[in-house]
């Protein structure tokens, strides 16, 4: 028992055996009544940071004052435990025990006690859609208040009243209560009046006043920064106010850190956040992350009956897969927000579903309804969700014919956006604007407008830390660089066609850019900050190499297919998808100090092709593929080369018929071969040779592919008489800047090869491969069971070259999961990605190696795209598993061209051209190709 009656507190009282707490509370020196009050108050002021402990406190509490006969006090314990349950999602058990308290207060003759019970309870009511039930009671409560001579209680009265105003979208009537809210309650209760900081800044940014929702949440961070629950609460408002004004970097690292704080104990408010962070990265194009985020709130919020958080979790759902061109999935989730918005009252959840509505209509061609739509998303909107609807006004406008219309509704919306700085809305706003000018005629005008959303979208993508976030939002943005690259080629001259050229390459590969050119400067984390994080990485990257090491070997025999099993396949993908969160937040939380690399213009990539050389980089935009032609000196374009639909299938068909070939390279298949590759040969280069014949004079021609072209092995298209290979040395590279980056960067420590050899029963020859390797030049190679992970990780360090030959493996479902396999398990594409190359080439023997998957973006994913993010200059891989026999002999006459000084391109073609007259078929002479930087 505690020596001092006087001290005694929850944590005494906590200790305390049931039987002796009320005799504890009678000898303590305030008195029973008064100690049984105090009790109560502490247990309130805890229910936000430890709601389980609150709820135990509490309701041992509330028996104790029944045993001392003191029913205000029951009533006061019962009603501590009222918030303790909201905040952990049992909301009907919280009117339940608010209806306890009023009954208990009641038999007390306890009016004030009462009434505060029944402000204890509009929280639960709010969130479970009562909300005009939650108004009337709040009401009656206030009144009783004020009646009892308790202004400072009617004070807090008025701060529920404003929460359930706002939730109903009737937010001036909200800041009027929490006004007066502010005015009665004292400057010393700082949780309080932290709390109604916190709500007049969510109202005021529902309002769009940026700049005082930003100092009503920093007002609230500083009165509640002791609490935790509040405080992340908090937190999470002001990551909403950074998104809803597109600084989602900022918003992204705050959702982050109020997660942590509050994910455990309070899982309602951990789901508000996930519908938060979801709408912010559905904003950015991150769909996939959107609906992942999504769909476990509104779990949370289904179980917890939250009613306002499901109306606006199914909003964003339906975004998500409108952007992901599931409108039938899509409208069920917003007819179903629509629903729950009408019915708890929520005005601005009722226009918010308008205007998805709006959206969904005009993907299914009805933009009258559409137009309808954003009529009603407009009525009473804020500045910003009024920029929105008019954004899809004037698209449906747009779509009616109603150009002039159109391009006033878009000036207006970009204006208002622009005001409220939200580069987003604005960048959307631009679009139309230009589309319009477009069909007025006004050409120029439309480039402008497309070249200052431009700017704005690269403003906004130097803002992400992670990677896969600027990928996404690359993605999202593609058609604003498409329009703008057709839109100057459509002005024809040099400069027009120079700066398409610059704007194609802004909208290509620019996260493998970033590591290519390796700008990234991450800012430094806090000390310990991210300690728990990164154990966490620790036991999904050990997770991964056990699931990698499940995996059957794919197609470890040449022409072989060894399918992962859609179980492990699920297993590895849940896993990396995990992993893939945990990094992007960690990236998010240090932030970025310098993140842009430059792509580079028109001058610069032609001042650094060699003479020999002739550049052609193929780009998509809508159904249109095009080129651009760089050589000596002189930029061209070439329009309208083929509908890009048609790409895909062919190339697909080429692709199984060489590899197909591996195994029986007969006459019929050598003939079904070229009649493909001749297929795409006439297609993608005739007409880009018929109208630059000079290229016919290039020694060297350098390909930039787009979309699935990056799939195409262009050593072997055939123009009747003659392979792509017999003509030139062929190279290709991500983007123009890619090929031509400054390959002095950084230089390695010495010019010693590595060879990496890792043998088994289905390729026998690579140990012979290796010894050849060595035998023609002083080398150093890691064999066998040496060829450990963490041996070759530390190996390759400073190596100009590097040589491996073992097995290799292309997941195509989850590109992630490709990798090499070295002597103690797979090195998956997350760890390529971390080696420290300083290789001017690096070789990959293994099986279909160069393979990528290509998003919207045209970003990478796959094993060679790893190597040179990395840190590889040139890349040597297949595109398709071949014969070891062949390796073998391309693979030692490359080395040995090499060794003689000779250009990595050179040095492949003299090795193909050897095996093209040993080997007529092109499955056995063409799998490997060159690519990455010319220098």
């Amino acid at each position: 028992m505690n020596s001092n009656p006087q001290s005694l507190d929850i944590a005494a009282f906590e200790a305390l055996a049931q039987a002796m707490r009320a005799d504890a509370i009678s000898r303590d020196a305030r008195g029973a009544a008064a100690t049984l009050l105090a009790l109560g108050d502490e247990c309130e002021r805890i229910a936000a940071g430890a709601p389980d402990r609150a709820l135990s406190v509490g309701e041992a509490l509330a028996a104790t004052a029944r045993a001392l006969n003191n029913l205000s006090a029951v009533a006061r314990a019962l009603r501590a435990t009222i918030p303790a349950l909201a905040y952990s999602g049992r909301l009907d058990e919280a009117l339940v025990r608010a209806d306890e308290a009023q009954a208990a207060a009641d038999a007390a003759n306890d009016p004030i006690e009462k009434a505060r019970a029944g402000v204890a309870s509009m929280h639960a009511l709010a969130k479970l859609g009562r909300t005009a039930d939650a108004l009337e009671r709040g009401r009656i409560s206030r009144d009783a208040l004020v009646g009892a001579g308790r202004l400072d209680l009617a004070a807090r009265a008025e701060l529920n009243i404003a929460n359930v105003h706002k939730i109903r979208g009737e937010q001036q009537d909200a800041i009027a209560c929490l006004e007066r809210a502010l005015s009665g309650i004292p400057e010393s209760e700082s949780a309080a009046r932290g709390t109604v900081e916190n709500t007049l800044g969510e109202t005021l940014l529902q309002l769009d006043r940026m700049a005082q929702a930003h100092g009503a949440f920093d007002r609230a961070e500083s009165l509640l920064s002791n609490l935790p629950l509040a405080h992340a609460v908090v937190i999470g408002n002001r990551a909403d106010l950074l998104a809803r004004e597109g600084r989602f970097g900022d918003a992204l690292r705050e959702f982050a850190r109020a997660s942590r704080m509050i994910s455990d104990i309070a899982p309602g408010h951990h789901a508000r956040l996930l519908l938060e962070e979801a709408e912010a990265l559905a904003v950015l194009g991150a769909h996939g992350e959107a609906l992942e985020s999504v769909d476990a709130a509104l779990a949370t919020a289904s179980s917890k009956g939250l009613k306002a958080e499901m109306a606006r979790g199914l909003l964003v759902r339906a975004r998500a897969l409108a952007a992901a061109e599931r409108v039938s999935e899509a409208k069920p989730a917003a007819a179903r927000s629509l629903a729950i918005a009408e019915e708890i009252g929520d005005a601005r959840g009722i226009r918010a579903a308008a205007l998805v509505a709006s959206e969904l209509a005009l993907r299914e061609g009805n933009p009258v309804e559409s137009a309808a739509l954003a009529a009603i998303a407009l009525r009473d909107a804020s500045p910003l969700d009024s920029a929105r609807a008019l954004v899809r006004e004037a698209r449906a406008q747009l779509a009616l014919g109603n150009n002039n219309k159109a391009l006033d509704t878009a000036k207006s919306a970009r204006l208002g956006a622009s005001t409220l700085g939200v580069r987003t809305v604005e960048i959307d706003a631009a679009l139309i604007e230009a589309d319009s000018e477009r069909a007025l005629g006004g050409l120029d005008r439309a480039i402008s407008a497309l070249s200052h959303a431009i700017g704005l979208a690269e403003e906004l993508r130097g803002s992400l830390a992670a990677d896969r976030l600027r990928s996404a939002f690359a993605s999202s943005r593609l058609r604003v660089y498409e329009d703008l690259a057709l839109d100057l080629l459509a002005r024809g001259d040099s400069k027009s066609i120079a700066d398409a050229f610059l704007t194609v390459e802004r909208a290509r590969s620019r996260v493998l850019l970033d590591a290519v050119l390796r700008t990234i400067d991450r800012t430094t984390a806090v000390a310990g900050e991210t300690t728990q994080a990164n154990d966490e990485v620790i036991r999904l990257r050990a997770r991964l190499s056990t699931l990698h090491a499940s995996v059957g070997r794919d197609a470890s025999e040449p022409g072989t297919r060894r399918g992962v099993s859609p179980e492990l396949l699920e297993d590895l993908r849940s896993t990396e998808q995990e992993l893939e969160r945990l990094l992007d937040s960690n990236q998010n939380a240090h932030g970025v100090a310098n993140l842009f690399a430059k792509p580079m213009n028109t001058s610069q990539v032609l001042a650094r092709l060699d003479k020999d050389d002739a550049m052609v980089a193929y780009f998509i935009a809508g159904e249109e593929l095009l080129a651009f032609v760089a050589q000596n000196g002189v930029l061209s374009s070439v329009r309208c080369i083929a509908h890009a639909s048609d790409l895909g299938p062919l190339v697909d068909k080429l692709l199984y018929q060489l590899r197909a070939g591996v195994r029986s390279a007969d006459a019929r298949s050598l003939r079904a071969v070229n009649a493909l590759s001749r297929t795409l040969h006439d297609m993608l280069l005739l007409p880009i040779i018929e109208q630059n014949p000079s290229i016919n004079e290039a020694k060297r021609l350098v390909i930039v592919p787009f979309g699935p072209l990056h799939a195409v092995p262009f050593s072997a298209l055939f123009d009747g008489e003659r392979y792509l290979i017999e003509r030139f040395e062929i190279q290709t590279a991500p983007s123009a800047s890619i090929a031509c980056a400054d390959g002095s960067l950084r230089r390695a420590s010495t010019d010693r090869p590595l060879v990496i050899a890792v043998s088994d029963e289905f390729a026998p020859l690579i140990d012979a491969e290796a010894k050849m390797l060595a035998a023609q030049r002083s080398t150093d190679v890691l064999e066998g069971s040496s060829a450990t992970i963490a041996r070759v990780r530390e190996a390759v360090r400073g190596r100009s070259m590097v040589h491996f030959a073992c097995h290799g493996r292309f997941i195509g479902a989850l590109p992630n999961a490709s990798g090499l396999k070295l002597a103690d398990g797979w090195m998956p594409v997350r760890d390529i990605v971390d080696l420290d190359l300083d290789a001017q080439v690096v070789f990959l023997a293994g099986c279909e190696t160069g393979r990528n998957s290509v998003d919207a973006g045209d970003e990478l994913a796959g094993i060679s795209r790893a190597f040179l993010a990395a840190g590889a200059r040139c890349l040597v891989a297949g595109l398709w598993s071949v014969r070891d026999h062949a390796a073998l002999e391309i693979s030692t006459a490359f080395h040995l061209q090499f060794s003689l000084g000779t250009r990595p391109s050179a040095a492949l073609r003299s090795a193909t051209l050897a095996s093209l007259r040993k080997w007529s078929h092109p499955s056995w002479w063409a799998p490997f190709v060159v690519t990455g930087s010319l220098s």
